[in-house]
């Protein structure tokens, strides 16, 4: 049975078949549920000791971290300048009205990276339970236009994943986003699909750059965490998926690559990504070395 799992308070809810699981809200935060298909699904994974993670921050991260800092000194601010107003200052008024202003737009741009800092650890945690697989979270192309979400490495292909924790319902018209407001359709300003075509191109540019790509095929999929999204007429020029269909979608992917393609693909994207994720034990012992 499936069941969304609220983060912020550690909740879960049995979602019986038949329900549509976009119509709940966390019934102790009014928060946003993440749909999985079973208990446990975004848990802290396999044992730490069969998992090497190697790396540091992601872009989103330090994006969550820097805007906490401003958030906090313009709060900072904001109180001082109450204060001194309190205290008959009168020119503290100046200050006060800025920095209010300052705060609900840095609070609503923290909001958004802290939405989509949760979506790409959920689906960090779904990658750590694939055994076969190098995985590359937060790559950063030399050449690209953005960050990459995460790609992965398998036997059974090369794989971009782009990581959204949207909720309401989307509709997908060729390489468009709408989302439906009331009987609408509003062209969304965020293009999933866009994006993971771009990226998928960004990479295999790089990657043509020293060694033959020709016969690898860049499976492209967009992963949607948040369990208050519906997407009408999906397109089949990439993947839209929940994170617990993230294991099968690797087990059929569309090219198949042998250990010295998957070895030499893992030294190059290595240096461009802030965390490399392997299970120990699965690969050749040379490689970790």
């Amino acid at each position: 049975m499936p069941y969304l799992i609220c983060e912020d308070c550690d909740m879960s809810y049995e979602v019986d078949s038949g329900e549509d699981p976009s119509l709940y809200i966390c019934s102790q935060c009014d928060g946003p549920l993440i749909y999985a298909e079973k208990l446990g699904e975004y848990g802290p994974g396999p044992e730490a000791s069969e998992i090497t993670k190697i790396g540091s921050s992601t872009f989103t991260e330090k994006m969550v971290s820097r805007y906490n800092f401003i958030m906090y000194i313009a709060a900072a601010i904001f109180f001082l300048s109450a204060l001194a107003l309190y205290f008959g200052y009168y020119f503290a008024i100046l200050p006060l009205v800025a920095f209010s202003g300052i705060i609900v737009s840095i609070s609503s741009r923290r909001r958004s990276w802290k939405k989509g800092d949760k979506g790409e650890k959920i689906v960090a945690w779904c990658l750590d339970e694939l055994p076969s697989c190098i995985i590359f979270n937060d790559v950063n192309l030399p050449s690209g236009r953005g960050n990459i979400d995460h790609v992965i490495v398998s036997p059974n292909g090369l794989f971009v994943l782009e990581t959204k924790n949207y909720k309401g319902r989307f509709a997908v018209k060729g390489d468009e986003w709408f989302y439906k407001k009331d009987k609408r359709l509003i062209k969304s300003k965020s293009n999933p699909g866009k994006q993971i075509k771009r990226n998928a191109l960004s990479l295999k540019k790089f990657l043509n750059h020293y060694m033959d790509m020709d016969k690898v095929w860049i499976n492209s999929l967009v992963v949607m965490v948040n369990g208050r999204v519906d997407i009408i007429d999906p397109t089949p020029h990439y993947n839209i998926i929940r994170p617990s269909q993230i294991e099968r979608a690797v087990k059929i992917g569309r090219s198949k690559l042998d250990l010295d393609t998957i070895y030499s693909l893992s030294c190059l994207l290595q240096d461009y990504s802030s965390e490399m994720v392997y299970r120990a034990g699965y690969w050749p012992e040379e490689w970790t070395q």
